[in-house]
């Protein structure tokens, strides 16, 4: 299983990196949190390869800045990748 987990993401609707999230390779499930700076959850993604596309909970654009996303993501050996980073958001 591969994962990839991004450091910025750019959703200006250009089509380039207009989407956030873990791309997985042979994933079976996943869990993963992404919250602002000061906690408050933007979304959950708990299917392999769904992406955040840079709304708040209630619709509007977030704000510029550094985001946090903890996630697990489990292949179909039962290994797992857990960890947590931050990245940018970058209008």
């Amino acid at each position: 299983m591969e994962i990839n987990v991004p450091n910025v993401f750019t959703p200006n609707g250009d089509n380039l990196n207009d989407e956030y999230g873990i791309s997985s390779f042979n994933a079976i499930s996943q869990e993963a949190i992404i919250v602002d700076r000061w906690g408050a959850k933007m979304i959950e993604l708990n299917t392999p390869n769904t992406f955040w596309n840079g709304k708040t909970p209630n619709g509007l654009d977030a704000t510029e800045g550094v985001y946090f996303i903890k996630y697990r993501v489990v292949g179909p050996n039962g290994e797992e990748k857990i960890g947590h980073t931050f990245f940018h958001l970058d209008r």
